[in-house]
């Protein structure tokens, strides 16, 4: 899709967050917190015609943008990133991890997506289009 390209996708948006969220990882958590929710707002409240240029589509900010076939701009998007941060240091901050009911082998089940995520999903890119292409190939 020439005309849709891929100028600011998923993948730009976990490697933009993974490495603001570097800073907040020692940052107080009411600051990455607020920072969280101040981040999720920002496109409502700035926003404006003057971010309508292509080398700042990925901010968010901007009141149009050319057609895409993935676009997930750093704001407000990077909100969760900062979010999940802050409430996972709150918890470590209060010891309630060590009150889980989890074993810590399923523990490190659970963690492995989060350590794969980029694995995960180049690998389920082919299969997912894999697949699509099966069901129409029996359709037709």
């Amino acid at each position: 899709l020439p005309e849709a390209f891929v100028f600011f996708g998923i993948l730009h948006s976990i490697a933009a967050a993974s490495l603001i969220g570097l800073c907040f990882l020692h940052a107080p958590v009411w600051l990455t917190v607020a920072v969280a929710v101040f981040v999720f707002y920002a496109p409502d409240y700035f926003s404006s015609p003057d971010f309508n240029v292509p080398w700042l589509y990925w901010l968010g900010l901007s009141t149009e943008v050319r057609p895409t076939i993935d676009y997930l701009p750093v704001l407000p998007w990077l909100s969760p990133a900062l979010m999940g941060i802050g409430l996972g240091r709150l918890a470590q901050d209060r010891g309630l991890w060590r009150h889980l009911p989890i074993l810590p082998r399923r523990a490190e089940i659970l963690a492995w997506p989060g350590r794969h995520s980029l694995a995960i999903y180049l690998i389920h890119q082919p299969i997912l289009v894999g697949s699509i292409w099966v069901v129409t190939q029996i359709i037709r």
